[in-house]
């Protein structure tokens, strides 16, 4: 009894986290996903050299819109809403992802529901 009582709270957790992915989240994984892609940019270029990329300076606002749960344990397609500021502008638009969860966290990949 004292052990599954123990185990209880292990099980609530691990459950809370197989599920889709919160704002906070989604936001956390596009903004590595831009960030990286700049720096990579940045280093290779086109053809091995350096070009200039407009500077990512976060996201003023990013809203979760919905998820849906894709076959085969791919993970979720979720739509979110932001506003970012690029290069000194603002910009707002809507964007669809695959959002899927790995040992260092949420990743997405961008322009695809996935399915």
């Amino acid at each position: 009894m004292k052990r599954a009582f123990l185990l209880l709270p292990l099980l609530l957790a691990l459950t809370g986290c197989s599920g889709e992915p919160s704002a906070a989240d989604m936001e956390k994984a596009v903004d590595k996903l831009i960030s990286e892609t700049i720096a990579l940019t940045r280093q290779t270029g086109t053809q091995g050299t350096p070009v200039q990329v407009k500077d990512f300076e976060g996201f003023d606002g990013f809203t979760k819109v919905a998820c849906a749960e894709l076959a085969d344990d791919r993970g979720f397609s979720c739509k979110f809403a932001y506003t970012a500021t690029i290069a000194g502008q603002t910009e707002s638009d809507e964007e669809t992802g695959r959002f899927y969860q790995t040992e260092q966290g949420w990743v997405v990949e961008l322009g695809t529901s996935g399915e």
